[in-house]
């Protein structure tokens, strides 16, 4: 009977340390489960903030975009205004020279105003203006 009952509580012995180690891994299963939950909840957060992220990106290279555009315009423009300016004051020039080509070729022969203005039967202050206007003054 004493064999009987160390057998008995042999086996009760490995009952108990069965049911603890069942116990166990039932214990670091919940636990896993818990885990793999989380990840996937951290996993979706992170990719709406990737999406999120993106969008954001993308939104401020369309204004970069946008932006240096508008740069290369005014800076053309700015690249731009000065020729259009040269060649406004260049027609200007021409268009003194082709209203006053007498005055000039006048004064290229050598008279003064005085007698330019005698010649060309015009006051004398107005020859020295178109002179003076044209920077060709004696």
């Amino acid at each position: 009977m004493d064999k009987l009952m160390i057998t008995l509580l042999a086996l009760n012995l490995l009952g108990v340390l069965y049911i603890s180690v069942k116990l166990s891994l039932r214990k670091k299963t919940d636990s896993q489960q818990e885990m793999n939950q989380k990840l996937i909840e951290n996993m979706m957060i992170i990719k709406r903030e990737m999406a999120d992220l993106k969008s954001f990106v993308d939104q401020h290279t369309r204004l970069f975009q946008i932006e240096m555009a508008r740069f290369r315009a005014e800076r053309e423009q700015a690249v731009e205004e000065p020729k259009i300016q040269e060649v406004e004051r260049e027609n200007e020039h021409l268009f003194l020279t082709d209203r006053y080509k007498d005055v000039f070729e006048l004064q290229k022969q050598g008279l003064s105003i005085g007698e330019i203005a005698k010649k060309l039967d015009k006051g004398y202050t107005e020859i020295e203006m178109i002179l003076q206007l044209a920077g060709k003054q004696e």
